[in-house]
């Protein structure tokens, strides 16, 4: 089962989208240009201000609300079971491990920096913590442990066909009788929503050859979000 939790940008967001869509957008964009686009509407969507720094690296410098964050922690608290959050980003992750421990739920962390992570992906598979957030390049691969957790939801996608599947095998999989849930928390009418609903599709949006330009267009609702 696919549930869609569609986030509307801030004000603040949706300048700092359009402003990249106008200034850094041309016709036609080769593959590294467009997974560094991608990567920076994406940390426009997840609640951050890219920031160029002279070394080249890129500072994620929090803005004034993250609406994705306050979705995330009403759609676990509407759940009474244990929940698998996928996050291929590494700040936004660890900002929502914050979030949700600071509501009073229990965490872990199963990624690439997390040195205690198989202490943290054992404690959720014996039950003893509510959720284990997941890097989908460092989770997606052989944890058994997930498949008895009927919950999991995508706070933020890779640009990945194959991270998105081998995630999602991670809880369905073998024999269940309870439903399994996916579900997506996107900023409706970006780019992250028109990638996601690709991977779900089993297509790649942004993978080689070059990338359309449309993609990245942030798209008018009827409330003028």
């Amino acid at each position: 089962m696919y549930q869609r939790y569609a986030v509307k940008l801030t004000s603040e967001q949706k300048k700092l989208y359009k402003s990249l869509e106008t200034l850094h957008c041309t016709d036609n964009v080769s593959v590294d240009n467009g997974l560094k686009l991608y990567l920076r509407f994406q940390d426009i969507c997840n609640g951050y201000e890219p920031v160029d720094r002279e070394d080249n690296h890129v500072d994620l410098v929090p803005l004034s609300e993250n609406p994705k964050l306050e979705v995330l922690l009403t759609v676990v608290e509407s759940i009474d079971e244990q929940v698998v959050v996928w996050c291929s980003r590494t700040k936004l992750l660890y900002d929502a491990k914050v979030c949700l421990e600071k509501a009073g739920f229990t965490t872990g962390v199963y990624d690439g920096v997390n040195k205690d992570r198989n202490n943290d992906y054992k404690a959720f598979a014996s039950k003893e913590i509510k959720v284990l957030l997941c890097n989908q390049a460092s989770a997606g691969y052989g944890l058994d442990g997930l498949k008895d957790c009927n919950y999991a939801v995508y706070l933020c996608n890779s640009y990945s066909v194959e991270h998105r599947v081998q995630s999602e095998y991670r809880t369905d999989r073998g024999s269940y009788t309870s439903p399994k849930t996916m579900i997506d928390i996107v900023c409706e009418g970006t780019c992250e929503d028109k990638v996601t609903e690709a991977l779900k599709q089993g297509k790649e949006l942004i993978s080689t050859g070059s990338t359309d330009t449309s993609i990245f267009k942030l798209e008018e609702t009827e409330d003028g979000c």
